[in-house]
């Protein structure tokens, strides 16, 4: 069995979690035509949002942390997803 995969349902499974390595990467955003593009910075860890801004990390909302001390610190700072 692959380790990440989509199920049934069309949800994102990863076998083994706890053993999976960390990832991080950006989730872009889409705004209407009156809206603002925002961009969201995650990790896996603490299942957290790690940053998030408009335009570049330059333009960051919520503090940008490169990817190593974001995903150390994401459980004790980050927003988390419900």
């Amino acid at each position: 069995m692959q380790q990440y995969y989509f199920d049934d349902q069309g949800r994102f499974v990863i076998e083994n979690y706890a053993q999976a390595k960390p990832f991080s990467s950006f989730l872009p955003g889409i705004a209407g035509v009156q809206g603002i593009p925002l961009w969201a910075y995650y990790v896996n860890r603490g299942q957290g949002i790690a940053s998030f801004g408009v335009e570049d990390k330059n333009g960051a909302i919520m503090e940008f942390f490169r990817p190593t001390a974001a995903i150390v610190s994401c459980r004790y700072m980050a927003f988390e997803r419900f």
